[in-house]
């Protein structure tokens, strides 16, 4: 059976959410003691003993909780697994001066982890390309904390297959692939989720051919500009599916 408790983040009610860096900030602020109170509540029951903890990858101040309470500690990765591949090579990208301390890229061109990951372009790096100068700043803080934080883990578990990413799993064995997990896999309803359901699109999309629509998801926090939006559309739309 599964129980499902929440902690609150320090934000009030009135307070922007969407605003990623101040978010960030605040949870790391509160939470951790937050979380630690909930988990020796929840020790003092008799039957109901916290042997293990699974946190995201990017909370990664969670890990250290665990350790401190003596159980188990699971990072997942929700990402792709080249994502916290090249996360972890942080402390080699500012050695090598293709980004500086703060995460600034220096150096734009295309970086290969190793000689069977494919490059990537470093002014597409994740840190690089959320919000404002300050919240990006405040991303790669976080980042360099979890990248030391993630030794403290047990395991590191990733939302992905041998098969998407054979050469990333070669090159960092630490990392095991679970996934993909889709929801066409749950055997029952999802209850996990806390953001409101928009039920607009649905309206326009019964009205579209049957297989005419693609979906495309990059997740909670990805922006686009209006030139890297129109880029994704030609894309979709040169692939003729």
């Amino acid at each position: 059976m599964m129980h499902l408790v929440s902690i609150p983040d320090g934000l009030e009610s009135w307070d922007d959410r969407n605003d990623l860096g101040k978010l960030t900030k605040t949870i790391f602020r509160v939470l951790p003691a937050k979380l630690e109170a909930l988990m020796e509540k929840i020790n003092e029951s008799e039957t109901d003993k916290i042997t293990c903890l699974i946190t995201d990858e990017s909370m990664g101040w969670a890990l250290e909780i665990a350790k401190k309470m003596g159980v188990r500690a699971v990072a997942f990765w929700p990402a792709a697994a080249a994502v916290s591949a090249l996360e972890l090579n942080i402390p080699k990208l500012i050695h090598d001066g293709i980004i500086d301390s703060s995460g600034s890229v220096l150096k734009n061109q295309m970086v290969q982890l190793s000689p069977t990951i494919l490059a990537m372009d470093s002014a597409h790096f994740v840190w690089a390309c959320i919000g404002d100068p300050t919240t990006q700043g405040i991303i790669f803080d976080v980042i360099l904390k979890n990248i030391t934080t993630l030794k403290l883990a047990d395991w590191i578990i990733c939302n992905s297959s041998n098969e998407l990413e054979t050469s990333v799993f070669n090159s960092y064995p630490e990392m095991l692939p679970i996934g993909p997990l889709l929801s066409s896999n749950w055997l029952g309803k999802s209850v996990g989720s806390y953001w409101p359901k928009d039920l607009d699109c649905l309206v326009w999309l019964d009205k579209q051919p049957v297989q005419s629509v693609i979906y495309v998801a990059f997740g909670s926090i990805t922006v686009f500009d209006q030139t890297q939006f129109q880029e994704l559309a030609l894309g979709l739309e040169r692939t003729n599916i």
